[in-house]
């Protein structure tokens, strides 16, 4: 089990990346630009950013303490396709920023993965120091991303 003081840590440290990274991501769904309704690309690439986002509220609201830490996997999975997504979709004009943003999730998933048991033996704690490391580098790398982005979804 991990200790309360480092959970409230890392959850802090997980809001602080949501709030850094996650302001709103839209545009005036007023516009009609004669194509149907269907998406353009530029919509799709806020619409994939939302969903990154998502993913990552997922991480934040998950009870480490409740569900264990293997119940990091699919959140961490949720990210990776998110990311893959976004990817997709916004193509190389931010290639560079999202390929930092999945190498940064790829270690946080090695930090989870490397995680020790938390028994008496090998206690947890240096492994979450991992985590959290991990953690400000998914924050550092969805901020780049998010200066590229942002401006488009906002206007």
């Amino acid at each position: 089990m991990i200790p309360r003081s480092t959970r409230v840590g890392l959850t802090a440290l997980v809001v602080g990346v949501l709030l850094s990274v996650c302001t709103s991501c839209s545009g005036d769904d007023d516009d009609d630009d004669g194509d149907g309704g269907a998406a353009t690309e530029a919509e799709q690439v806020c619409t994939d950013w939302d969903q990154l986002r998502g993913a990552v509220t997922e991480l934040t609201d998950l009870d480490v303490a409740a569900e264990g830490t293997n119940a990091l996997e699919p959140v961490l999975q949720d990210l990776t396709d998110a990311t893959s997504q976004l990817r997709a979709s916004a193509g190389e004009a931010i290639d560079d920023e999202v390929d930092a943003l999945g190498t940064a999730v790829d270690e946080l998933g090695t930090a989870v993965d490397e995680l020790p048991p938390g028994d008496d033996d090998d206690p947890a704690g240096t492994g979450l120091v991992a985590v959290g490391e991990a953690i400000q580098g998914v924050s550092t790398a969805a901020q780049d991303l998010g200066d590229e982005i942002q401006p488009d979804c906002d206007a």
